[in-house]
């Protein structure tokens, strides 16, 4: 019989179910005020259902077992212990169209330098059945050499550069023009600032293969540009530095390249750019400081979306190192203090622009991913390693020479 009092519930300890539940039964406890009432655990009674815990299980019932959550490994730790999977490194996901247009500029280089080659041998073979009839005019033979050399050089620069540019502006994307191209609208205190910078990267530069020289022994000379006196000559010279491969280069490397890779990330396309520029020299002497002298046609470019810009620093810049050479020592003496005092400008110039430049290093999350992507292009380490054999071989040869000499 169950208490309907209790609606349903079990007996209260002591009481009789058929007992009266409007006479309470008879509680020591009650008639001793003074002492301490006694608990049903304290008397060793298990404690009624209705005083327990919701979780705490009565005899012969098992208790409710709660889901408990595993405790997590510290942030940065992967979970150890037997039977623990770790997951498998997440592969590499590059933006969308990124290894494409990685390919398409380290192939531009790669035609450039090929091209280079071809026009050079096919030219030179040309030329020397004009320079037998040079020859039978009158014309000294070292005169005739020079001028035959210098023609070569220009027809090779305008030849494998048109060609190149056209290939990378198809391959790249860039059917259309880019605004920057067509942007002539630069403020002439902006050329005179990447001047200023380009020098000072320039004389940076200059005095570590300086140190390297001295520390190795070794020779790392930059290609004479001089101007030889010889008016047609010069003539072709300057024509080609100054005039055909700035624009050609500048085209090539910041219009097409930098252009076409600085939507994934604004720093990589400079440093890659410039890079694969330096890289094309194969020339460590003369390298090292247009890799720096790209940085700034790069940053230049970006600063003020104009390729005419980079073009005029370009053609500024190598103009000014031919025309030096013509100046005689007093006023070449003074030419080396102003191109000095035009560096410290370009050094206080950009560690005022420190910001921006900041700003553009670490603009995007995607730069590392980025050069990770770079460094799986198998032509770019390929391209890097013949570079690389181009400037170190010709040193064994001149070590081994040395050799020879002293023995």
């Amino acid at each position: 019989m169950v208490d309907s009092s209790r609606n349903g519930l079990p007996p209260l300890p002591g009481k009789d179910p058929g007992q009266n539940p409007a006479v309470l039964p008879e509680d020591d406890n009650l008639n001793q005020p003074d002492q301490e009432k006694q608990s049903p655990e304290k008397a060793g009674e298990p404690a009624p259902a209705e005083c327990r815990g919701n979780n705490e299980p009565e005899k012969g019932q098992q208790a409710l077992q709660l889901p408990t959550t595993p405790a997590l490994p510290p942030q940065n730790q992967a979970p150890k212990g037997p039977g623990v999977q770790i997951p498998a490194r997440t592969p590499d996901v590059y933006p969308e169209g990124f290894m494409k247009t990685v390919s398409g500029a380290v192939g531009s280089v790669w035609l450039y330098f090929g091209l280079q080659i071809l026009f050079a041998v096919f030219c030179s073979s040309l030329f020397t059945m004009i320079g037998l009839v040079i020859l039978r005019s009158g014309m000294t033979g070292m005169t005739a050499s020079s001028i035959l050399t210098a023609l070569v050089l220009l027809v090779t620069t305008v030849g494998s550069g048109v060609l190149t540019f056209l290939f990378a502006r198809k391959k790249l994307g860039l059917s259309k023009a880019p605004g920057a191209w067509k942007n002539t609208r630069f403020k002439g205190s902006d050329v005179f600032l990447g001047i200023c910078a380009c020098w000072t990267m320039s004389m940076v530069l200059s005095f570590v293969i300086y140190l390297l020289n001295a520390m190795t022994g070794w020779i790392f000379e930059q290609p004479d540009v001089a101007l030889k006196g010889n008016a047609f000559m010069d003539i072709l010279n300057l024509v080609t530095t100054v005039i055909a491969a700035p624009i050609l280069e500048e085209a090539i490397f910041r219009g097409c390249i930098l252009e076409s890779l600085k939507k994934y990330s604004t720093s990589f396309a400079i440093v890659f750019s410039s890079l694969l520029f330096a890289l094309l020299h194969m020339n460590l002497a003369q390298g090292l400081p247009v890799f720096g002298m790209g940085l700034i046609f790069g940053w230049m470019y970006v600063r003020t979306g104009s390729l005419p810009m980079t073009i005029t620093l370009h053609m500024i810049n190598n103009a000014v190192s031919m025309l030096t050479t013509l100046l005689p020592g007093p006023l070449d003496l003074i030419m080396e203090i102003l191109l000095i005092g035009l560096g410290i400008v370009g050094l206080v110039f950009m560690i005022r622009e420190r910001k921006n430049i900041k700003t553009i290093v670490f603009e995007k999350y995607q730069t590392a991913l980025c050069w990770r992507g770079a460094c799986h292009s198998i032509g770019f380490w390929i391209f890097v390693v013949v570079a690389a054999l181009v400037i170190i071989l010709p040193l064994f040869g001149s070590l081994i020479y040395g050799v020879n000499l002293l023995y």
